[in-house]
């Protein structure tokens, strides 16, 4: 290691340890992050640790509740309700995330290239997004799984699509105040242009809010995917999937309400554990709420 790399590396190391201590004193986020380790944990795991094959039915042991081989109970068709709800973790969980993903790549390029270019590029960009925000955000998504066809890949497409002008509207914001600092004048006076700025002096300080609003996506995106789902228009029966899964018992809350309570309970449970973790997340990054 060179005697140069040292000190970076160092107060790099410092950076990171200032920042999960600031993230440790909020117990409420600390608890959410175990937690949520703890449901991806399962959710990697779910095909080798879930106790029955998710997808077996035993029409002998319909709607049967909860007992010692089937600790959440058994749904409409004899199917062990946690072994569904544990690979069906795997699902929502991946769903979610390429939802974030496709929103919050779009989002920030077109954020980041309003807020860099400015002038009849920003309005053009900004005036698109806000066409696409005149729409029910949930109409749309319905709208964009009814052309594509119900599939849960359709699903988190169409809920990624709708939350593309939220990212693209907090990355312009975050892009606007960097573009003042002292760094980027700088860089623009030794003559760098472009993209090299963007990637360079932009987004490594635009970062922050982009996590932050990645958690809460990450929370909207799995009670969105689960309500498509929930309405036919995602995950398609047999797949295991929460929103499916809270359809499937619907009609069975006054005799057999187990069926709906724990896949209903796992989107509570993921849900606030990720506003938990992200409330944190806002608070660590903004110095002014610490």
């Amino acid at each position: 290691m060179s005697d140069q790399a040292a000190p970076t590396q160092l107060a790099e190391q410092g950076r990171w340890s200032e920042t999960w201590g600031a993230f440790a004193k909020n117990k409420a986020a600390v608890v959410g992050l175990v937690i949520l380790v703890v449901l991806i944990v399962v959710a990697l795991l779910a095909p080798w640790i879930a106790p029955h094959d998710p997808v077996a039915q035993n029409l002998d042991l319909r709607r049967q509740g909860p007992s010692g081989d089937a600790w959440f109970g058994r749904d409409e068709f004899g199917r062990d309700i946690l072994s569904r709800v544990m690979v069906g973790a795997r699902a929502t969980l991946l769903a979610a995330v390429g939802s974030v993903l496709l929103s919050g790549i779009i989002g920030t390029i077109i954020g980041v290239v309003a807020g860099y270019r400015g002038g009849f590029a920003d309005s053009l960009l900004m005036r698109s997004m806000d066409l696409v925000l005149s729409f029910p955000y949930f109409l749309l998504a319905i709208l964009v799984v009814a052309v594509a066809g119900p599939s849960l890949r359709n699903a988190a497409i169409a809920i990624g699509i709708t939350y593309i002008p939220q990212y693209a509207r907090v990355v312009r914001g975050a892009t606007l105040e960097v573009m003042g600092k002292e760094y980027v004048e700088a860089a623009h006076a030794s003559g760098v242009r472009g993209p090299r700025i963007a990637w360079k002096h932009v987004l490594p300080n635009i970062s922050a809010p982009i996590i932050v609003i990645t958690t809460v996506g990450l929370a909207l995106a799995i009670v969105g995917i689960s309500s498509l789902s929930f309405l036919g228009l995602g995950a398609q029966p047999p797949s295991p999937e929460w929103g499916a899964m809270l359809a499937g018992g619907r009609q069975y809350v006054a005799s057999a309400a187990h069926i709906s309570i724990f896949p209903g309970l796992a989107i509570l449970v993921t849900v606030l554990c990720l506003n938990l973790v992200g409330d944190g997340l806002r608070d660590t990054f903004d110095p002014t709420l610490r």
